[in-house]
């Protein structure tokens, strides 16, 4: 994020205003020596306030997207803290800052720091307010269910995954149904995994589609993890590598690390 993107982050309103000017100034000059209709004077500001209007957003989320976009395909969580911290002590409406907060909550716990994840987290409230879009409140679940399980807290994790099972069935639309579908396999397999239901985690699991790096790093995790519980060794061994490999700055790769110290195959570290 540029200098110019964090000033314009941080003073929105001034930004604002400072392009409305220039802009405005422009178009009243524009006004005078061309004399064009009513009805096209009022279209042309009415387009140029929503470009600047849009070009203000962007300088918010362009940087955020680029981060999700480090993290998902390279593995690499620094980016999207440092952003999200930035746009969270900045002012945002309401959607804004559930988006920034649960992608800060993403980025703490690809870092290792579950337990500060669940706090910011677990501030926003989300259970006593109404009118949030299912699909925040389904990402509020998923990212619940799964810091808990990391903190093997699984009497709230399975609490998370309840109300996110009852959210998924109640949904009626197709459309959000599908982008919730993810997040609700992913939750049901930890679920499984939780309650020692390691056959239906297998299954889970090969049912979920193949997006980006970051899902398949964990989904890989959790794969030799429950391969460990069932004595495969040899399928938990090729399921590490590939973490440890792929996983880059996320935490996943330290346990993933410690889990191979644990089988026969620990020589293999020498070389990862």
């Amino acid at each position: 994020m540029n200098k110019y993107q964090k000033f314009i982050a941080k003073h929105k309103m001034l930004a604002t205003l400072l392009y409305a000017a220039i802009v405005w100034a422009v178009e009243v000059l524009w006004i005078l020596f061309l004399v064009p209709s009513i009805p096209f004077v009022v279209l042309v500001v009415i387009l140029s306030s929503l470009i600047i209007i849009l070009h203000i957003n962007n300088c918010q989320l362009k940087p955020h997207n680029a981060a999700i976009k480090m993290l998902d395909n390279y593995c690499d969580p620094m980016p999207l803290y440092e952003i999200t911290e930035f746009l969270l002590g900045c002012k945002n409406n309401k959607s804004a800052k559930l988006l920034f907060t649960f992608n800060h909550c993403v980025a703490l716990q690809e870092m290792g720091k579950a337990e500060q994840a669940i706090e910011t987290i677990k501030a926003l409230k989300i259970e006593k307010q109404e009118k949030i879009h299912p699909q925040f409140k389904c990402v509020y679940y998923h990212n619940l269910s799964s810091l808990y399980t990391a903190i093997n807290e699984y009497v709230l994790a399975d609490e998370a995954y309840n109300n996110l099972t009852l959210l998924y069935n109640n949904v009626k639309n197709k459309k959000l149904t599908k982008l919730m579908e993810n997040p609700f396999l992913s939750s049901t397999a930890l679920y499984y995994y939780r309650n020692e239901n390691y056959n239906e985690t297998i299954a889970t699991l090969e049912k979920i589609p193949k997006t980006t790096l970051r899902p398949d790093v964990h989904n890989a995790l959790l794969y030799a993890r429950t391969y460990l519980k069932l004595g495969d060794i040899e399928k938990a061994k090729d399921k590490l590598i590939f973490v440890i490999a792929n996983g880059n700055k996320l935490a996943s790769v330290n346990e993933a690390r410690e889990l191979l110290k644990q089988t026969p195959y620990s020589s293999y570290l020498n070389v990862l």
